[in-house]
């Protein structure tokens, strides 16, 4: 099974080398991976879920080790800097039509990673699991819109520059955020 889903994976980041995503379709990505339309959608559901499947298995290895308070920026510029090397796969990805999959796609990837952040930033405050749903929510979209800005752009920015003022920008806040929670409900 994995090993046809790894084959679809891979047929698609080949067919994005020169298409757009809204351009391929099930028929064409089944025909280059040499199975029916039926045994494609027995393992996923559309093209995007298996672009989806690639961002997400790409950026759990990327991430791996990078997902805590004081190293997420490292993370997060890998993700940038997979990104800038495989531009082409991404570019494709990412201008076949806006549509508003762009910030719900790359939330979903970058969500675990924030999570777990938050979690561990959360670890001894009170604070309910409603208030950290709303932080994430808030942090998955500044890192999904500054990451799919960054791609309609061009990615022109340096990977490092973007990432130095993501960081500035946001030095503190979940920390602050957590405690301001943490405050109001001991009150």
């Amino acid at each position: 099974m994995r090993d046809m889903q790894r084959v679809i994976r891979e047929r698609l980041m080949k067919l994005l080398d020169s298409k757009k995503l809204n351009q391929i379709t099930v028929t064409e990505l089944s025909a280059a991976c040499h199975v029916s339309r039926q045994t494609f959608y027995y393992y996923y559901q559309d093209v995007y879920d298996v672009l989806e499947d690639i961002f997400s298995l790409e950026s759990k290895a990327l991430l791996n080790g990078f997902d805590s308070l004081q190293n997420w920026k490292f993370g997060f510029e890998e993700i940038l800097r997979w990104m800038l090397a495989h531009r082409k796969l991404v570019m494709n990805s990412f201008t076949g039509g806006r549509n508003g999959h762009e910030e719900k796609f790359v939330g979903n990837v970058l969500r675990p990673f924030l999570q777990n952040i938050m979690n561990q930033a959360a670890e001894g405050y009170r604070i309910t699991e409603e208030q950290k749903e709303f932080m994430l929510r808030v942090y998955v979209l500044i890192a999904a819109g500054l990451t799919v800005s960054w791609i309609e752009d061009g990615m022109r920015e340096d990977p490092s520059e973007l990432t130095r003022k993501t960081q500035v920008m946001l030095h503190g806040h979940m920390t602050d955020s957590i405690r301001n929670f943490d405050k109001e409900n001991r009150q």
